[in-house]
């Protein structure tokens, strides 16, 4: 079995296949100082990776994202077994 993941606004499900946290920093020049004063950006990215209905794979943020089903059984199921 697998977990299902829906897109909120589309309805469209997936299949997740993982995920994952990128970083990033980027730099560039000053007009004036150059180098020496260069502006920087940096911040973290969260993903999930997903697997369409044709095999392809997919990036989506998980704010999109919800879990419809892990293993066949509806995640409200899961956590109350387990009290």
């Amino acid at each position: 079995m697998a977990t299902i993941i829906e897109i909120i606004k589309t309805q469209k499900r997936y299949i997740l296949i993982g995920s994952g946290f990128g970083s990033y920093q980027s730099k560039k020049p000053h007009l004036f100082f150059g180098n020496l004063a260069a502006e920087t950006d940096k911040g973290t990215v969260r993903v999930i990776y997903v697997s369409d209905e044709n095999g392809k794979i997919h990036a989506i943020s998980p704010k999109f994202a919800r879990v419809v089903s892990i293993d066949g059984q509806s995640p409200a199921d899961i956590l109350s077994n387990t009290l």
